[in-house]
C-alpha cells in the first residue's frame, strides 16, 4: 500500500484559492447584473424581453450554483486541513508523552 502524505498548508492554500475564485465570481456576477441593468433598463419588453429574462434567470441560477459549489469545496478543504493539523498535533503529543 502506498504512503499518503498530506500537507496541511497546501490543503489550506487550495481552500483559500477556491474561496478567492468564489469571491471574484460573485463580484463579477454583481458587475454583470449592474451592466445588464444599465444596458437594458426597464425598456426591453415583449416576447424577446420575456424570453431573454427567462434564459438570463436560468444562467444566473447556474452561475450562483457554481459559486455555492466553490464555497462548499473551500469549506470542506478548510475542515480537512484543520482535521489533519489536529490529528498531527494529537499524534505528536502522544509520542511526546510516551517519552519517545
Amino acid at each position: 500500500m502506498g504512503d499518503l502524505q498530506v500537507s496541511e498548508s497546501v490543503v489550506a492554500g487550495v481552500a483559500k484559492s477556491l474561496r478567492a475564485v468564489a469571491d471574484d465570481t460573485k463580484s463579477d456576477l454583481a458587475g454583470l447584473d449592474g451592466e445588464l441593468s444599465r444596458l437594458l433598463g426597464a425598456g426591453w419588453t415583449g416576447q424577446a424581453g420575456s424570453a431573454f429574462d427567462k434564459v438570463w434567470a436560468q444562467w444566473h441560477e447556474g452561475a450562483n450554483n457554481v459559486v455555492k459549489g466553490l464555497e462548499a469545496m473551500a469549506s470542506a478543504l478548510e475542515e480537512a486541513a484543520h482535521s489533519y493539523g489536529a490529528t498531527d498535533a494529537a499524534g505528536e503529543a502522544a509520542i511526546n508523552s510516551a517519552g519517545m
